[in-house]
């Protein structure tokens, strides 16, 4: 007759391999729905980088100008103003029209500024850069006249500060 004690310990020792073959089980069940969600995840994460990026595109662009007085350029208004190489133009342009703004307060420099470039008549080259410019950006060419007038503003202030002068008798 078989010892009782051996009995106990073959079923003690079957419980132990049963209990441990169903965790066994249990963790490969769990491990493959983990990978089931992390991969539901994954693909929510990809609609909601989607729907972002559509509502970014959707976003106007930043403003060039900020709005504090005296107005200025903001970081986007002077990268346009960098592919416009505006401070090449207003150099050029401010020994054109130093007679006229020389003896003028800042506030109508600014003004003057602002009006010449509205009614200005850009060359082909300069024309055709303005709206280039404003179609790669996203902005109308109103917004690419106003970083004009402002580097043109800035310009002269900078140069009758300095006491340079851009007098052609010079």
């Amino acid at each position: 007759m078989p010892d009782w004690l051996t009995i106990s310990a073959v079923l003690v020792i079957g419980g132990i391999i049963f209990a441990f073959g169903k965790w066994y089980g249990n963790v490969n069940s769990d491990r493959k729905s983990f990978k089931e969600f992390m991969s539901e995840i994954r693909e929510d994460i990809e609609g909601i980088r989607t729907k972002i990026e559509d509502i970014f595109h959707r976003l106007p662009p930043p403003p060039l100008i900020t709005g504090k007085s005296p107005l200025s350029l903001t970081e986007f208004g002077e990268e346009i103003a960098d592919e416009l190489d505006a401070e090449n133009w207003a150099n050029d342009l401010a020994y054109d029209i130093w007679e006229d703004v020389q003896e003028m307060k800042d506030y109508e420099v600014h003004e003057y500024c602002f009006d010449r470039v509205r009614s200005d008549d850009f060359t082909g080259d300069m024309r055709d850069t303005i709206k280039e410019v404003a179609y790669e950006n996203g902005i109308n060419t109103d917004g690419v006249y106003d970083v004009l007038a402002i580097v043109l503003r800035d310009t002269i202030l900078e140069k009758r500060q300095e006491g340079e002068g851009l007098s052609t008798t010079e």
